[in-house]
């Protein structure tokens, strides 16, 4: 990230439409577990669920994108996230994260930041938040 980050600043998010192809497609690349509630509407249906929904580690990997955008090296090599989902995620659903900077602080001479992060859906509705740390300028050795 070019410009230097300040307490309150917004990071720009990202936004993706889940569709069922995807949420196929994204569980038999990160782990085929065979029939799940992630990709079988009678498996979703024997959990309670009314269909199938995309898994966490889908969304995440949305909140992946906006930091590693953000912040590149310094997510990638530096990058914390701890995140708790808050509703499902159903096909059709079109996901935006978001991004706010709530802290800097500074790890061997490196600054650190703390983004406060969230996943609404296309009803505004939080589906995931948390928190994400990455440096601002790269890891320390990177610079």
């Amino acid at each position: 990230m070019g410009t230097r980050l300040a307490v309150g600043d917004i990071i720009p998010g990202v936004t993706h439409q889940i569709t069922t192809e995807r949420m196929i497609a994204f569980e038999s690349v990160v782990w085929d577990r065979g029939s799940t509630a992630h990709n079988d509407p009678a498996a979703a249906a024997v959990g309670g669920m009314k269909k199938t929904f995309a898994s966490g580690q889908n969304v995440l990997a949305f909140v992946h994108e906006m930091m590693e955008r953000a912040f590149g090296i310094g997510w990638i090599e530096g990058g914390r996230v701890s995140m708790r989902w808050l509703r499902p995620v159903y096909a059709d659903d079109v996901i935006a994260t978001h991004g706010e900077v709530e802290a800097l602080d500074s790890v061997d001479g490196h600054e650190r930041v703390r983004v406060s992060i969230w996943a609404e859906n296309q009803a505004g509705e939080r589906c995931a938040a948390g928190w994400a740390e990455a440096y601002q300028k790269g890891p320390p050795g990177a610079n």
